[in-house]
Formats: C-alpha cells, sequence, structure tokens
C-alpha cells in the first residue's frame, strides 16, 4: 500500500513537472468558459469581470480581448471597443481569422446583424472563403433567416469544392441538410413528392 502510495505521488509530481498546462493557459481557457457561460445568462457584468479576470493572467489572448471589445460595444463603450478590435486587427495579421473571430464574438453576443455585416464585408475582399461562407451561413441561420441561411451554407459548399477545402464541405452540406429537415424540404435521402399517383 505504501509502494501504491508512492508512485502515485511521483507520477503527480511528475505530471506537474512535465505535462500539467501551463497555469496561463488555464487561467485564459477558465475566465472565457465563465465569461461565456455568463453570456447565455445575458449577464454583462459578470462576463467581463470574468474576461478582466483572464487578462490579469493572459494580457495577450486574443479570445478574451474579443471577447472584452464584444461585450464593451454591446454596453454601449463603443469608442474602448474599438480600440480594442483595431489592436487586435492589426496584431492578427490574419484577416480571415479576424473576421471569423469577430463575428463568432458577435454572434457569442446575439448581435448577429454585426456578424453579418463583418463577414459580408470579408467576403466581399477574399470571395474564396469557405469558412466565411460557413459562418455566414450560421449567422443567418441564429438570426432565423433560414433561407437566407441555406443558400449561403450551399455556396460555402461550392467555395469549399473549389478550394479544396473538404471539412468545410462536409460541415455546409451537414448544415444544409439538418436546415433542409427543419424546414420540410425533401433532401437526398427523401424522395421528391410527386402530384401523380
Amino acid at each position: 500500500m505504501v509502494v501504491l502510495g508512492v508512485i502515485f505521488a511521483l507520477a503527480v509530481i511528475i505530471y506537474q513537472k512535465f505535462f500539467a498546462p501551463d497555469p496561463k493557459v488555464i487561467a485564459e481557457v477558465t475566465a472565457k468558459q465563465n465569461a461565456e457561460q455568463a453570456l447565455m445568462e445575458k449577464d454583462l457584468p459578470t462576463a467581463l469581470m470574468e474576461v478582466e479576470e483572464g487578462l490579469k493572467q493572459s494580457p495577450e489572448s486574443m479570445d478574451l480581448l474579443m471577447l472584452k471589445a464584444g461585450i464593451l460595444e454591446v454596453q454601449g463603450k463603443t469608442d474602448e471597443a474599438k480600440a480594442i478590435f483595431s489592436e487586435l486587427e492589426k496584431r492578427v495579421n490574419n484577416p480571415e481569422a479576424y473576421a471569423l473571430s469577430t463575428a463568432q464574438t458577435y454572434m457569442l453576443l446575439d448581435q448577429f446583424d454585426e456578424a453579418i455585416e463583418v463577414l459580408n464585408k470579408f467576403i466581399s475582399q477574399k470571395p474564396d472563403s469557405a469558412k466565411g461562407y460557413l459562418l455566414l451561413g450560421q449567422a443567418y441561420e441564429l438570426k432565423g433567416d433560414q433561407l437566407q441561411a441555406l443558400q449561403t451554407y450551399e455556396k460555402a459548399s461550392e467555395v469549399g469544392e473549389r478550394v479544396n477545402d473538404p471539412t468545410t464541405v462536409a460541415q455546409a452540406r451537414i448544415k444544409m441538410g439538418m436546415l433542409m429537415q427543419i424546414m420540410g424540404l425533401p433532401t437526398v435521402a427523401q424522395p421528391v413528392p410527386t402530384s401523380t399517383p
């Protein structure tokens, strides 16, 4: 029994020394999860507090800074939000990653029109972004515009095929199928009803 205890203690020490995640990463992930939970409960002050706590440990976290900017914008603190968004856009140096992250943040905050605006602007500059179309379809779907979502998912699938992005093609087609079922439209697995007996 003592031997098992010693082995367990050694295993814990080895884990903590060599395999345990960085405390900054743990703080960032915890803060993001807590903030997202608060946002689902429509508790913006708590969400902002959680983000601020995470930023104390991980001040360069793009995810947390993006959440902070989105929350501040929803709270009407647009100048502060714009400054953070602008700084993040410069720092990211990847227009697609920035646009997708910004849109996802807006969607998390139920700001679907803002997400749609960001994605449409990005897609107008980079029309070969299958991921951009996929997320745009999700924004339309969450907004309740099922027909526009379906058309956008179809575009995501087409663009994904053209640019050889099979993962996005699969995701778009799954979304299309699910949405078609919700809308009561025939899918490939369902024959189209005919009026002849």
